[in-house]
């Protein structure tokens, strides 16, 4: 199968220097790695700003439980 993309485009191993978090001081976000079976209410796929500010809307205006799944890094 022909890739649309070249794979160098998305290196997951690797973390972009972003001004945002190296401005942001010393926070850390909860991630761990799905392992066994995991229940929540919704699940958010990609934790891009439109699934991290559906997240806060979710958590802040319903009592749901959210779960993001991201393949590399938040943000």
């Amino acid at each position: 199968m022909k890739r649309l993309f070249k794979p160098t485009l998305y290196p997951f191993d690797q973390h972009p220097p972003c001004y945002r978090e190296a401005s942001a001081g010393n926070v850390a976000l909860l991630a761990i790695s799905l392992s066994g079976a995991q229940g929540c209410d919704v699940a958010i796929l990609g934790g891009g700003f439109s699934g991290l500010s559906a997240a806060l809307d979710l958590t802040q205006n319903y009592i749901v439980a959210v779960a993001i799944l991201e393949a590399g890094h938040f943000g």
